[in-house]
C-alpha cells in the first residue's frame, strides 16, 4: 500500500465500484470524496481571494446566505 492509498483510506471508503480509474489503477479517493475535497479547496481559494480583493471586509448578508445555502447540501450528504 503506497502513501496516497494510506491517506485516502483515512478520509474515504475507497469502494472500487465508486472510485475513478487513472491508467487502469484505482484513485485513492472515490468520485464523491474527490468532488467534496475539490469543492472545499476551490471555496477556500475563493474565500481568501475575495478577502484580499475587498481589503478584509466581511461578507454582505446576501453573500453569507448564499454561502450557507451552498454548504447545506454537503452537510446533509455528510450526515
Amino acid at each position: 500500500m503506497n502513501i496516497l492509498e494510506k491517506i485516502g483510506s483515512a478520509v474515504c471508503h475507497q469502494m472500487a465500484e465508486r472510485s475513478l480509474l487513472f491508467d487502469g489503477m484505482q484513485m485513492p479517493l472515490c468520485a464523491r470524496c474527490t468532488g467534496i475535497y475539490t469543492g472545499v479547496f476551490f471555496a477556500l481559494c475563493f474565500f481568501f481571494l475575495k478577502k484580499r480583493m475587498n481589503n478584509g471586509k466581511p461578507f454582505s448578508m446576501p453573500q453569507a446566505f448564499l454561502t450557507a445555502a451552498a454548504i447545506l447540501p454537503v452537510g446533509i450528504d455528510g450526515v
